[in-house]
């Protein structure tokens, strides 16, 4: 073999080889634009799937956007009936105590009610009206007059007339209405509760003043020894006088004066009034 015939044979193995590289060329070109147009088309699909799954997302977070603003003002509403309920329970709560306080109140209320009531049982103004118009209408026999010593000879005479006029058995109807009695009608109207007590008490120990002359200024325990000694008037409207007193005295300053354990105290008062006038 000559050297050309081995170049002529490299030559065609070289241009197979070429034609070969070209055949292979065009068939991995072929086969990558197919891979790429494949590809190509998935990304393309996965683009859409995104597109879409990111309209979704949108969608949802606009969606979740609404539903929070919905759960936030519902989250407002929840804190705002939990607050208006805790108030209500506080309110609850203090209502409860206010009752309790009111119940308490009450049966302290009930209970000096009925001390005040077993007290007025022994109450000697409970029957004093009753009794001094029994001493004003019930008429026996006159008692005798005591004797007076010497001192008091020249007071003897009023004595007896005031003996005669104010014994529990004689009884004298007056024409005029007294100042006094019309001062008690004035101070029913105007007064109340413990003043109205009071002015009555006041009335009653200046009265005993002016008849037997007391000029200096008593206490009321003072006045209740004195009373004791005024033997014209009956026993029974002493221990009235004196108890009413008594009491006014213990509880002026107290501030345990109370009409209610005093009932019908100005009808009482003008019948002392009549007897002592």
């Amino acid at each position: 073999m000559t050297f050309k015939d081995l170049r002529n044979r490299v030559e065609k193995a070289i241009s197979d080889m070429e034609k070969r590289y070209q055949i292979i060329d065009a068939s991995v070109k072929k086969n990558f634009e197919k891979e790429e147009n494949y590809v190509l088309k998935i990304m393309k699909d996965m683009d859409n799937k995104i597109n879409s799954m990111n309209d979704s997302v949108t969608k949802i977070s606009k969606t979740n956007g609404v539903l929070s603003k919905e759960i936030n003002s519902l989250k407002r509403e929840n804190e705002k009936m939990k607050k208006n309920l805790s108030e209500k329970n506080e309110k609850i709560k203090t209502l409860e105590k206010e009752i309790k306080e009111l119940k308490i109140i009450e049966k302290g209320i009930e209970k000096e009610i009925k001390q005040k009531m077993e007290i007025f049982k022994d109450n000697p103004l409970s029957a004093g009206i009753e009794s001094m118009e029994k001493h004003k209408t019930k008429r026996t026999r006159k008692p005798k007059i005591p004797k007076v010593s010497k001192k008091s000879k020249q007071t003897s005479k009023k004595n007896e007339s005031l003996f005669k006029k104010i014994l529990p058995f004689v009884g004298k109807s007056e024409e005029k209405k007294s100042p006094l009695l019309k001062k008690i009608d004035a101070v029913r109207r105007r007064k109340h509760g413990k003043d109205y007590i009071v002015s009555i008490a006041h009335i009653l120990r200046n009265l005993l003043k002016k008849k037997y002359g007391i000029k200096e200024q008593l206490t009321y325990t003072e006045l209740i020894d004195r009373i004791k000694e005024m033997r014209d008037i009956s026993k029974d409207v002493r221990d009235q006088i004196s108890w009413f007193f008594n009491e006014v005295q213990q509880h002026e300053y107290s501030g345990e004066l109370d009409e209610a354990y005093f009932p019908d105290l100005d009808k009482w008062a003008k019948k002392v009034v009549e007897l002592l006038e």
